[in-house]
């Protein structure tokens, strides 16, 4: 029979056993769970987190969505107090910042094949940080009236063709115009540079070496403010309602247009064909914004996490996204030849195509005031306070007085 004393102690005991077999589920829980911060629903994500915890039990993904607003300042936070989640979707004009601050992981040396569209935003000092999950892409939108009354019968297919089918449209005095030139913080240089790398130009080229005062850079700021004197410049929303007026001949937009365009302005004829090819190098390229996955510095387990950003990337899972965002692609080659672009969305297959010609703007963390320096210049050009030459000159000497601080 217990005595008072015997109750007493094996109820302490039988505590202690409930405290630490708590304590013992906690903390194993902790030791196979993965955090993950993304932008998304997280029920959209939901079929792929499970296929992934079944491929790796007992290991479990924890998901938390970031706000567009505010989730950057979020992560940056989470960086700084070390306590970044395992696993994060970053943009890919973030990575420069990111990367060379030590706060991100290197996934893998490059050495194992992925079958993935490059994009360079996730590569830094030969290290690979990032993986593209989705990537959007924007397309020459043209419209068919005009074109067909300049005597035209297809959209331009290389520089000269767009200069020649953008004069031939411009009437100002009819309030008419050839081409749309966009101008703002961040679509002047989305905007330009993709005819500077079309035409083989580089604002610092693989040695390190400021290369912007060069003939192919010069040509294109040349080409781009021809444009320009057949066109209009304004804001971006400006430029797209006169599109949407019928009123313009070209503009570059992204895929989403297509779809606003066709249900909101359905007398709007128009056409979207990828950029024209530069004469130097008879190839065109464009500005690739990629939504990276990477993995925190800081995590405890790297294994795991890589392995969550190598699974995600696969087209099935990128689908999750894309298939309902069809602004963005899936950055999975094999979305090339899926259904959902070849059958179902045939009309987007034009930006997926282009995908082959994406590029991101250059791997630095001084990225942000070369931008700003690339705005300035172009946009001095574009209001006819600088030659293109001039214009070449000056950014070449601010970019390296920028980098003598790198």
């Amino acid at each position: 029979m217990l005595n008072w004393w015997s109750v007493r102690y094996f109820s302490k005991l039988l505590i202690a056993v409930v405290v630490l077999a708590s304590f013992a589920s906690s903390t194993l829980g902790q030791e196979h769970q993965i955090t993950f911060w993304q932008f998304w629903k997280p029920s959209w994500l939901e079929p792929a987190i499970k296929r992934f915890e079944e491929e790796n039990k007992p290991w479990k993904v924890k998901l938390e969505r970031l706000t567009w607003s505010g989730g950057r300042r979020k992560l940056i936070t989470a960086m700084a107090a070390k306590q970044a989640p395992d696993v994060m979707e970053i943009g890919s004009t973030w990575s420069p910042e990111f990367m060379s601050s030590g706060a991100l992981l290197p996934l893998y040396d490059g050495g194992e094949e992925l079958n993935l569209f490059h994009i360079d935003s996730g590569t830094y000092q030969n290290k690979i940080y990032g993986l593209p999950w989705t990537i959007s892409v924007a397309g020459l939108y043209y419209n068919k009236d005009l074109l067909k009354k300049a005597g035209f019968d297809s959209p331009p297919r290389t520089w000269a063709e767009l200069l020649e089918q953008s004069s031939k449209i411009n009437n100002p005095s009819k309030k008419v115009y050839g081409f749309g030139v966009k101008i703002g913080a961040e679509t002047t240089w989305q905007r330009f540079l993709p005819f500077a790398w079309s035409n083989g130009a580089k604002i610092v080229n693989n040695q390190g070496e400021v290369v912007v005062n060069r003939k192919n850079f010069i040509d294109a700021l040349d080409f781009y403010n021809q444009l320009h004197q057949n066109g209009i410049m304004d804001s971006n929303l400006a430029i797209r309602k006169i599109f949407q007026q019928s009123k313009l001949g070209f503009v570059i937009e992204d895929p989403g247009q297509m779809a606003n365009f066709k249900k909101r302005f359905p007398d709007l004829n128009f056409g979207v064909t990828s950029l024209p090819n530069a004469p130097l190098t008879g190839r065109h390229e464009v500005f690739g914004g990629a939504e990276l996955l990477v993995v925190s510095s800081n995590t405890k387990h790297p294994d795991m996490a890589s392995a969550l950003v190598k699974f995600l990337v696969e087209l099935e899972n990128t689908k999750l996204i894309t298939n309902k965002v069809t602004t963005l692609f899936p950055a999975d080659k094999d979305g090339l030849k899926d259904d959902f672009y070849t059958k179902d969305n045939k009309n987007l297959q034009i930006f997926l195509n282009e995908l082959i010609y994406a590029r991101s703007t250059l791997v630095n963390p001084l990225w942000p005031e070369i931008q700003r320096s690339l705005v300035l210049n172009v946009e001095k050009m574009l209001y006819g306070r600088l030659s293109p030459s001039d214009a070449a000159k000056e950014l070449d000497e601010q970019v390296k007085l920028i980098l003598e601080d790198e």
